[in-house]
């Protein structure tokens, strides 16, 4: 059951989140389908509606700032460049021409996921994935909610809210994980926050010395130059002490 779980939250390592914009005609974890491409609210509507497993995490504090998490999920495959060059995990993630994006967790689990809806307060994922291993193979999809807001009240903290939908596409499997789904909820907590961990402590590092995670991967061969430069600009510049 654990490979289960693995297939769905490999392809969406490193996935952060966004800023929540407080409003009456905002509730958490909504899903705006009128905002949706049709093509995309098609898909979402196919894992969310016919979902094996619904997740919804508690409000999570970690150690950042706007400005730093903003900077990651809009530059991911630098975001999983500097994970693995500071030793925090071993995911890579890849630009696809057509602006989606790959992952592989280098332990069988590989996916695409691309952003669906993306407002200064939230933002969506789908994903599909599959999981190879040595005595079984399965195929899932996902869908992603995700939000977090910069604390008023605590300097250089974040709140995290996380909504998940999975639909495992093996009918009698999917029909198993939702009698036991109460059993396994969990696990899957457990396993999802594993990986929004990663990119929490590289936001914690960056936000307390963003000097030290520059020197880390300047030398790396997998980080761009643009994206390198774009991050010295942001957070080593004179004009952004």
């Amino acid at each position: 059951m654990k490979n289960v779980v693995r297939l769905i939250t490999a392809i969406l390592i490193l996935i952060g989140a966004s800023v929540w914009v407080h409003g009456a005609d905002q509730k958490r974890g909504e899903i705006p389908y009128d905002e949706l491409e049709e093509t995309d609210v098609t898909k979402v509507k196919s894992v969310v509606n016919h979902r094996s497993i619904f997740r919804r995490l508690k409000k999570i504090e970690f150690t950042g700032t706007s400005k730093v998490y903003e900077f990651l999920l809009t530059r991911l495959k630098f975001s999983a460049d500097a994970v693995r060059a500071l030793k925090i995990e071993n995911y890579r993630v890849t630009v696809k021409e057509d602006g989606t994006l790959t992952a592989d967790d280098g332990a069988g689990a590989t996916g695409v996921f691309q952003l669906v809806y993306e407002k200064p307060g939230k933002r969506i994922y789908y994903a599909v994935g599959k999981y190879k291993g040595s005595l079984f193979r399965l195929k899932g999809r996902a869908v992603a909610v995700l939000e977090f807001e910069e604390a008023e009240s605590k300097k250089k903290k974040m709140y995290n809210w996380v909504d998940l939908y999975f639909r495992i596409d093996n009918i009698v499997l999917s029909t198993v994980v939702r009698v036991i789904s109460p059993i396994i909820g969990p696990l899957v907590d457990k396993k999802i926050g594993y990986f929004l961990g990663a990119t929490q402590r590289i936001c914690q590092r960056v936000t307390e010395d963003p000097k030290k995670v520059y020197d880390a991967v300047r030398n790396s061969k997998d980080v761009s130059k643009d994206d390198l430069a774009a991050f010295k600009d942001e957070f080593l510049s004179d004009r952004n002490p």
